[in-house]
């Protein structure tokens, strides 16, 4: 049978209307990441983050523990991982599991929050916090001997009353020029309490991009760091060449040393001879400007980049829209069962009209029906796999 040009050109019409353009896929795409980021549980990262029998650090521990990778630079690459998805074709630290993929969207946008939801100083103490809970430690905020100690963290430990268990750090959330620094006093004494203290320098640089780098301060670099930029904290009474000197000495020795220099505010150890003074306004602070750090200077800091991740809306948005595929439909309708429940429950008793407040407990109970038969449909699933 031979077909008339006006039904081969109508057949033609209907197959079109089944294929979208290019960019309403797009924007369906896109619509659809930011239904998944709106539909997750949230989770506003504060200082108690950083204190482990916290509720609300127990919380957020149940996705932490989700995140893959070992100590501070195999997380922050499995998030960079996860966020870089395909790279020139082919697939980089993919994650098909729906855990995992949901664990690290929800620290992504935790993250997020410490960036863009707090003042420039209330988010460095918030970063501590966040910092302290992924790498299962606790925050460092009680005063030693009437100081504030440098580090901020001790990573990879809850033991709070022996610091011979886990790894200080002390964390610097900076603009991409802002020096890094410290007391003097305090970087002294800390050398003589641990072997070296890790700094996690975090540099925001641009709308949402957080580049996130480490160095090492030890008792065998010390001297040199503070003498880069800042050595007449090492001034020494009789001492011509006091970094050479100083470099020489035994740690033991060298601590002893230390305490007798120009930059010491407290009671110097035992030493012959008087200490040398300081004449400095803004009190002793040693420091190194962006660009010593960025270029390993001096070069036995070890500084090495961990990572960058971009924490705008949009870039979470993208990150969700990669994994859409992984999540499936099943998965989705679950977050976004809870969260239409939520909000139609809080409707229900805080509604003065008691005629759509009861439209949304009835509106909540099919939520629950919806929760209920996507979560036997993933635990199906989930037994198939076993």
């Amino acid at each position: 049978m031979k077909m008339k040009q006006s039904d081969f050109l109508d057949l033609i019409r209907e197959e079109m209307q089944g294929f979208l353009s290019l960019n309403e896929q797009e924007g369906m795409k896109a619509e659809k990441g930011e239904e998944i980021m709106l539909s997750l549980p949230k989770f506003v990262p504060t200082e108690a983050w950083g204190t482990p029998n916290d509720q609300t650090r127990k919380e957020i521990e149940t996705y932490i523990r989700n995140i893959g990778g070992k100590g501070l630079g195999g997380k922050i690459k499995f998030l960079e991982d996860l966020q870089r998805g395909i790279v020139d074709g082919e697939k980089v630290g993919r994650i098909t599991s729906p855990r995992r993929i949901i664990s690290t969207l929800i620290v992504l946008e935790s993250l997020s929050a410490v960036l863009n939801s707090f003042s420039e100083s209330a988010a460095g103490f918030v970063f501590e916090g966040f910092l302290a809970a992924l790498l299962g430690g606790y925050q460092q905020a009680e005063r030693i001997e009437g100081n504030l100690p440098i580090q901020d963290v001790m990573a990879f430990s809850t033991d709070q009353l022996d610091f011979s268990k886990g790894t200080p750090m002390s964390l610097k959330l900076l603009s991409p020029k802002t020096t890094v620094k410290g007391s003097y006093t305090n970087l002294v004494d800390a050398m003589n309490t641990f072997p070296e203290m890790v700094y996690v320098v975090a540099t925001k640089e641009g709308d949402g991009v957080l580049k996130i780098g480490q160095f090492v301060i030890n008792r065998e670099n010390v001297v040199d760091i503070v003498a880069k930029r800042n050595a007449g904290l090492l001034k020494m009474k009789g001492q011509a060449d006091p970094v050479t000197y100083l470099k020489g000495l035994p740690w033991p020795k060298q601590y002893v040393a230390l305490t007798n220099t120009a930059g010491y505010t407290k009671a110097p150890k035992s030493l012959d001879g008087e200490k040398e003074q300081l004449n400095e306004a803004k009190g002793p602070q040693w420091h190194l400007t962006s660009t010593d750090v960025r270029n390993n200077q001096p070069e036995n800091i070890d500084y090495k980049v961990l990572g960058t991740l971009n924490l705008s809306k949009e870039d979470l948005r993208k990150t969700a829209q990669l994994y859409m595929d992984d999540l499936k439909d099943t998965v989705l309708q679950m977050f976004e069962g809870v969260k239409s429940m939520s909000d139609n429950i809080n409707t229900y008793f805080a509604s003065k009209n008691r005629g759509s407040a009861i439209q949304s407990g009835e509106e909540a109970i099919k939520d629950a029906q919806q929760v209920q038969e996507a979560t036997k449909e993933q635990l199906k699933k989930e037994k198939e796999k076993q």
